[in-house]
């Protein structure tokens, strides 16, 4: 008889159709599961279609909003993850007893205590996925509330609870058995990945964007364009670059939307490099492979200090020169210089990683080569399942 998985993420807004990073991990999670054998039934709070037209990501913010102060605003929020997650504690366990699972795999959350919490009274192993600093994460990117201190209670919980912990880098690894107390045993480390159907392309898309590079090299960066990306100093640095080296032929290619893009946009017309540089604006996510196609070098300027790049994964396959953050995360897949330019956290440093991409095709492409390499055989989403499943089981 086969084991029976029920997989769970009780996030409210988390649709497992999604294109976005969290939704396509998700799915080859669910897929390695049943590839492997496994029945896996699915609860997933945030539905499991998408309508036609709907993104995973929305930046247009309600008029109203601004008339709410913020404490105000994020304690509401706190608020209604609270009352979600006792929500979920009735519908989980509805879920639990008609599914009667071996163990159980959770996707987790901020405030999301349901899953642990039932697996513990049903008397059923739990393996809980933790992709963030949830109390840290919340506060940097949104503020907190006055029902802010219940993120660390709920994330002590879960670690606490947890019969073992998924992380995506060995910076969150850190994190819980520092922060928690969490023994090194109980915490499995899986970056995240690619799959090769990612190289599939749109040759007619490739071939009406050739003719806008004018035979120049093209520099590129791929993502939901957030301060935190650093999209900013990558237009400044470029403009540095080509303000100095007239003779470095070269593109900027920025595929993505988000709430700075306008003001990126107006930067690049300060620095007077507009014509130089393409913004794409929001791109279905079936062309974004096209798009990495058309770059020779790729490059993503910033990152948290935990988070596992989906886009460095997405650039290796295609064999690109990849600049990256110097973060422990992506120190976890990449080796710099061996598998391209590890920035230190400087502006200059970004200025000479462009330089060099320009003027050093050929160290680049070895580079490229050679991550691709990696990638392929070990980062793809078959190899994130295989490793999950060899603890688990």
């Amino acid at each position: 008889m086969k084991k029976r998985i029920l997989y769970v993420s009780t996030h409210p807004h988390l649709n497992l159709a999604a294109p976005s990073g969290p939704g396509t991990h998700m799915r080859e999670v669910i897929k390695a599961f049943r590839d492997e054998g496994y029945e896996v039934h699915t609860f997933i709070a945030g539905g499991e279609e998408m309508e036609p037209g709907q993104t995973a990501i929305r930046f247009s913010k309600k008029s109203w909003k601004k008339f709410i102060p913020k404490l105000l605003w994020e304690s509401l929020k706190e608020w209604r993850l609270l009352m979600h997650n006792q929500k979920m504690m009735a519908q989980l366990q509805g879920a639990i007893l008609n599914v009667q699972p071996d163990f159980i795999y959770e996707r987790g959350y901020a405030f999301m205590t349901a899953g642990v919490e039932l697996a513990n009274r049903n008397d059923i192993p739990i393996f809980l996925e933790l992709n963030a600093p949830y109390p840290e994460e919340i506060k940097a990117m949104s503020g907190s509330g006055v029902f802010s201190s219940f993120t660390e209670t709920a994330e002590k919980k879960q670690s606490r609870l947890a019969s073992q912990i998924i992380v995506v880098s060995s910076a969150m690894k850190d994190y819980f058995e520092r922060k928690h107390n969490v023994s090194s045993e109980k915490i499995i480390v899986t970056p995240n990945a690619v799959n090769l159907s990612f190289l599939d392309i749109n040759q007619a898309l490739r071939e009406s964007m050739i003719s806008k590079f004018n035979g120049n090299r093209v520099i590129g960066f791929v993502g939901s364009i957030f301060p935190y990306h650093g999209v900013d100093k990558l237009i400044k640095s470029f403009a540095s670059v080509v303000s100095k080296h007239s003779h470095l032929k070269a593109k900027l290619l920025i595929v993505g939307d988000g709430e700075v893009l306008a003001e990126l946009q107006q930067l690049a017309i300060d620095l007077n490099v507009s014509s130089e540089v393409i913004f794409t604006g929001n791109v279905p996510h079936k062309d974004v492979s096209t798009y990495i196609s058309l770059m020779d070098v790729t490059v993503m300027a910033d990152s948290n200090w935990y988070g596992s790049p989906v886009k460095i994964f997405e650039y290796g396959l295609f064999g690109k020169y990849i600049i990256a953050p110097n973060t422990q995360p992506v120190r976890d897949v990449m080796e710099d210089k061996k598998h391209g330019w590890l920035l230190k956290n400087s502006d200059e440093d970004l200025v000479s990683a462009l330089e060099f991409s320009l003027q050093s095709s050929e160290e680049c492409k070895r580079a490229g080569e050679a991550f691709e390499s990696k990638v392929k055989n070990e980062h793809l989403w078959k190899h994130v399942g295989a490793s999950i499943i060899s603890k688990i089981s």
